[in-house]
């Protein structure tokens, strides 16, 4: 009887090693298959915001591009509307007083010299 129980322990322990080995084996390549799906899944994620955030870059710059024209025509508008505010207020000007703003008589005197070495003796006409 000894000898049976041997030979039951014998193949007792054989399947339990085959058992042991075969759930290693199994869970190693099923870690090793996760671990790929992690991966792929990870590189997904990562090109599919690559794509979102150059996407939102390129409509970013558009947007930039926009505000820069609307505000360089804003600018040229008011540069429009200021010169000819100013011709206005020249022309009322010359119709108050009398005067024309075009034709002023020439100035002279030591503020106006453009060479500052002889100011105190610039006799020199200098036109506007």
């Amino acid at each position: 009887m000894a000898r049976g129980t041997s030979a039951d322990f014998a193949t007792t322990l054989g399947m339990l090693h085959t058992a042991v080995t075969n759930t290693g084996n199994d869970l190693r390549d099923a870690l090793g298959k996760s671990v790929e799906k992690l991966e792929a899944s990870g590189q997904a994620a990562q090109q599919d915001t690559t794509r979102a955030v150059v996407d939102e870059l390129g409509r970013m710059r558009a947007n930039l591009r926009e505000v820069r024209d609307r505000l360089s025509a804003g600018g040229e508008m008011l540069n429009a509307e200021v010169r000819q505010a100013v011709t206005e207020l020249r022309t009322e000007h010359a119709r108050r007083t009398g005067s024309d703003p075009k034709h002023r008589p020439p100035r002279t005197g030591a503020q106006d010299c453009p060479d500052a070495s002889i100011r105190g003796r610039c006799r020199q006409r200098i036109r506007p």
